[in-house]
């Protein structure tokens, strides 16, 4: 009993221990993966010397007891190294310790799960004992550094160290001696055992050929989706819709430059394997498809960045207090005072599954203020740049029809007229036929013009896989595309000799196949600059 109680008390020190020796190896710029090799390799080494004295035979396990040892070392051992090493570098230690003590009542809560172990009144007693006791001594008095993170990587590494004591003992109850169990479960963590990097599946699934580079983008763009139509956006081209249309061109523009190159081959033979007239059809055919893939990136933009919507009108007709009201919050500073909003003021809203970023602008007035004047200038330039514009109107100024906007629109956008403060409209006037009528100081009409909003993007083609393309590489490398195809079309124009026609062709297959990677080398930096916006892991 005396041996036990001595092993159980030592065995308590070391785990005090661990937490010092783990805040040290930080300290010198050691990280989470070096401190999880150093810390499961030492062990490892002593484990394997121990066996190796007492009993080699303790080496052998069976193939199918396999998943213990993974279990106990990768999903296990690794995972709570990691957490308690993150914690430890975010908070205090003692706060890590006290979160990481969380491993008894969850190694309780799986027992009862799994084995059917009964949870007693002398096991609840004697766990709270326990936790009340590392609180007192770890969180009585100083200061206590405390985060959301912290508080995560903590609980992370409590149920990581429960994991370990449930697949031990699946371990145990198999035969195996618990030198055993340590020795492989530190053996798997050390040798290949280490944390994935921002996106390493991925780039190891496009590596493989079951993803190419714009399948792999959209997995980046499924997890930072923000709305529906963001989400199918990035479904469609994880799916390989858009790739398909992508690989359908490539296949084209292929079949040409064979026929081209065929006919080099009998040069002497003054042999013409391609007809020009067909030839050309066949190249504007393609210009059409990428020019009509070209325009679909303005949509596609949009719905991933955000719908830029202007809000623009003269001073004081809302147009702050109706930001707040589609926000629900006091985003917005709010008077009396014309001129009040100076600057542009943006802020998202997610409307009907689609993301709009509304940008509240400076009144448009005459004015003598330098201030002011700088204000309406970033005005107009919002203007500009927005999708849609929201021309607002004060409905209690208005003796007659409602005025056009007093700032120009570019082709392509969108105008929607709403007459705020129709509460305070004359008794005889009424709401012109495709108008939006609201209060926004009182939510009236909110409803109808997030309606309006709405049905001002037209999203039906996300929802039918209709390829649409949201990444600006890929818009980039389209135009490029376009224009090589151009030039190729006035090549052949004016006659241009079948090798370097054929050249030119190969031109747009090469900026076509740099979108998805196949049929051409993506240079690093350009996987470097794809990969390293993921997550750990994904």
């Amino acid at each position: 009993m005396r041996k036990y109680t001595a092993s159980v008390i030592a065995a308590g020190c070391l785990w005090g221990l661990m937490g010092l020796f783990t805040r040290t190896l930080a300290a010198c710029g050691v990280d989470a993966t070096g401190a999880i090799v150093l810390r499961c390799g030492i062990a490892a080494l002593l484990f394997g010397a121990t066996i190796l004295v007492r009993d080699p035979k303790q080496f052998r396990i069976r193939l199918r007891d396999f998943w213990c040892f993974f279990g106990t070392g990768i999903c296990s051992l690794l995972f709570f190294t990691y957490c308690y090493f993150q914690a430890i570098t975010i908070m205090d230690l003692s706060t890590a310790a006290v979160l990481l003590y969380t491993a008894p009542s969850i190694v309780m809560v799986l027992s009862l799960l799994l084995f059917h172990e009964r949870i007693t009144a002398q096991k609840l007693v004697a766990l709270v004992l326990a936790f009340a006791g590392c609180c007192l001594v770890s969180l009585v008095g100083g200061e206590h550094k405390l985060s959301a993170a912290g508080i995560l990587y903590g609980l992370g590494a409590g149920f990581g160290y429960a994991l370990y004591s449930i697949f031990a003992r699946y371990a145990l109850d198999r035969g195996y001696s618990s030198s055993t169990v340590n020795f492989y479960s530190c053996l798997l963590t050390a040798a290949g055992a280490r944390m994935a990097q921002p996106g390493e599946f991925t780039i190891r699934a496009y590596l493989a050929g079951k993803l190419d580079l714009s399948q792999a983008e959209a997995v980046a763009d499924m997890i930072a989706s923000s709305s529906r139509a963001a989400h199918a956006l990035a479904s469609t081209q994880m799916r390989g819709g858009y790739s398909e249309e992508l690989e359908s061109l490539r296949e084209k523009l292929l079949n040409l430059t064979s026929l081209l190159e065929l006919e080099l081959d009998f040069s002497e033979e003054d042999v013409e394997f391609a007809d020009r007239t067909a030839l050309r059809a066949t190249m504007q055919r393609i210009a059409a498809e990428i020019d009509h893939l070209r325009s679909s990136f303005a949509l596609g933009n949009a719905i991933r960045e955000g719908v830029a919507v202007a809000i623009a009108g003269a001073p004081n007709v809302g147009k702050s207090t109706l930001l707040n009201r589609l926000l629900n919050e006091e985003r917005a500073m709010v008077s009396e005072i014309a001129g009040t909003t100076r600057d542009v003021i943006e802020e998202c809203a997610n409307i009907g599954g689609v993301l709009f970023r509304f940008l509240d602008t400076a009144g448009i007035r005459p004015t003598d203020d330098r201030l002011e004047q700088m204000g309406i200038q970033r005005t107009m330039s919002s203007i500009e740049r927005a999708r849609i514009v929201i021309h607002m109107v004060d409905a209690s100024t208005l003796t007659g029809p409602v005025p056009a906007p007093d700032f120009p629109l570019r082709p392509g956008q969108k105008l929607l007229t709403v007459v705020n403060k129709t509460d305070k409209a004359p008794a005889a006037w009424r709401l012109p036929e495709g108008v939006v009528g609201i209060s926004a100081k009182h939510g009236e009409g909110i409803d109808a013009l997030c309606d309006a909003l709405r049905e001002s993007v037209d999203t039906e083609a996300l929802y039918h896989g209709d390829p649409v393309v949201s990444n600006s590489r890929h818009y980039e490398a389209l135009s490029a595309a376009r224009e090589a195809l151009g030039q190729a079309l006035d090549g052949l124009a004016h006659g241009l000799p079948t090798d370097l026609l054929s050249e030119e062709i190969r031109q747009v297959i090469t900026h076509l196949s740099a979108i998805t990677g196949r049929g051409a080398i993506a240079p690093d930096e350009i996987l470097q600059n794809i990969f390293s916006k993921f997550c750990i892991g994904k």
